[in-house]
């Protein structure tokens, strides 16, 4: 994407998920700047007046669809993001991560809801239940992990991948 001149707003592609890195590329050089994300508390206050321009320096997540940059860019430069995005719906894909990843994931929460369409029996749902909560805790702790933020004054749990 490119960055506009006097603006410290920056769309998030469509498919957006979550942050891995934001780089703003140097127009003479060619150089990558890699931005440190804040929190958007920590960017208004180290950066207060948006008048005040500069080769951003911080970024943080404003909302889900825009990045906050500070200092505000005082030119229209070139920027790379490297994100998380949103896969492809099952329904219109041929394969998907979680098909291709954590099958067992998709497997036993198709069964699960299987079951309870047709009324299963209890036991074989608790057995579809339990396999299905240990596949997504190994889910969770993979995206919670991998999720890495510089938080300002709010820190996340972050959990050591495996």
């Amino acid at each position: 994407g490119v960055t506009t001149l006097d603006s410290r707003y920056l769309s998030t592609p469509a498919d957006w998920l979550s942050n891995f890195s934001l780089a703003v590329i140097d127009p003479t050089t060619g150089k990558y700047d890699y931005l440190l994300n804040k929190d958007v508390n920590f960017v208004h206050e180290s950066f207060p007046d948006p008048t005040a321009t500069g080769k951003p320096t911080h970024y943080a997540v404003f909302d889900s669809s825009t990045y906050l940059l500070g200092p505000t860019p005082d030119a229209a430069y070139s920027v790379e993001l490297y994100y998380f995005y949103i896969p492809t719906s099952i329904v219109s894909a041929t394969t998907t991560w979680l098909g291709d990843n954590f099958d067992s994931v998709l497997l036993y929460g198709a069964l699960l809801e299987a079951c309870t369409f047709l009324k299963g029996e209890q036991d074989i749902m608790a057995k579809y239940q339990q396999r299905y909560d240990e596949g997504m805790a190994l889910l969770k702790g993979l995206a919670e992990g991998k999720d890495r933020q510089d938080m300002y004054r709010t820190p996340q749990v972050r959990y050591p991948v495996k």
